[in-house]
């Protein structure tokens, strides 16, 4: 299985970071491109263990199906999702938390295995890893940016006060 790794600092709380990771309204917004929404399961709000969406995309004129199901989870420290798509024998995509320094570090591993065998491992060679590196590291930095300013309050609906801990300096 091919494996993506990098590492996100972001200058807001770990709580924060974390549901944002998980809201599927921030989901849809960071992956904007691929016009994705959300059409069964938990379509809206922050999702939890053992549920899941179905995501409808478009990417070059084609319809993608993609259902994101929670299998992991230890708030505000650690989720994973399973991605079942039918362009891939199979996705995980693991995220981890750190309160380090006053400041959140969110891991990113993201594995994945193409389907067709030989061909699918020549088109993830030539292509398909940068363009998913892309699309993680665009969706990662929208969420820095999100959390670090204001504009999480439009995702997030969850009290002010759950995210005091993060003490500025």
């Amino acid at each position: 299985m091919n494996r993506i790794e990098f590492n996100t600092p972001i200058k807001a709380p770990v709580e924060r970071c974390f549901d944002m990771a998980r809201s599927i309204d921030f989901h849809k917004i960071s992956l904007g491109p691929l016009k994705e929404e959300a059409v069964a399961g938990f379509t809206s709000g922050l999702i939890n263990q053992h549920e899941h969406v179905l995501m409808k995309s478009k990417l070059w004129g084609f319809q993608f199906s993609t259902e994101l199901k929670i299998t992991k989870f230890n708030p505000p420290f650690f989720l994973s999702y399973d991605i079942a798509d039918s362009n891939f024998e199979s996705i995980i995509h693991d995220y981890y938390f750190y309160d380090i320094s006053n400041e959140t570090v969110m891991v990113n591993h993201f594995y994945y295995k193409p389907k067709l065998g030989i061909l699918g491992e020549l088109l993830n060679v030539l292509f398909l890893r940068r363009y998913l590196t892309h699309i993680l590291k665009t969706r990662n930095e929208l969420l820095r940016e999100y959390a670090e300013s204001n504009q999480w309050r439009t995702i997030l609906p969850i009290p002010e006060w759950k995210y005091q801990s993060f003490a500025k300096k």
